[in-house]
């Protein structure tokens, strides 16, 4: 079970309770993205391949496989604003600013629509 918390993302073994932060600081292979979590807000974390996984910050998403390890060499998928809810509709992810709803394909990342409005909220 995946587990959103202050310090970022947690995997809860329900067999024998062991959790395990995803994106680990120590590890200097993602030392440069544990910095940039520390002052971004986790929101959603979403299956998006068979052994890869997207996690959702409120500044940026990284693809990282099923150990949370970083796992694609373009790094950061960059929002356009400042995302305050994400909600997963498949294969679609959307993300809330209050100022326009941000629209990308799950799989890729990739940038599909902005529908603009005002005081948007999921």
């Amino acid at each position: 079970i995946a587990i959103l918390c202050s310090k970022g993302f947690e995997i809860m073994n329900l067999d024998d309770l062991e959790s395990v932060t995803i994106l680990q600081k120590d590890d200097p292979r993602s030392a440069y993205l544990a910095k940039r979590c520390k002052s971004c807000r986790p929101i959603g974390m979403f299956k998006s391949g068979e052994d890869e996984f997207l996690l959702c910050y409120n500044e940026f998403g990284v693809y990282v496989d099923k150990h949370g390890d970083p796992n694609r060499a373009a790094g950061t998928v960059e929002w356009e604003g400042t995302a305050e809810r994400v909600a997963l509709h498949a294969p679609y992810v959307l993300l809330f600013d209050s100022r326009f709803i941000e629209v990308r394909h799950l799989e890729t990342g990739r940038l599909v629509q902005i529908i603009p409005g005002n005081d948007i909220r999921c």
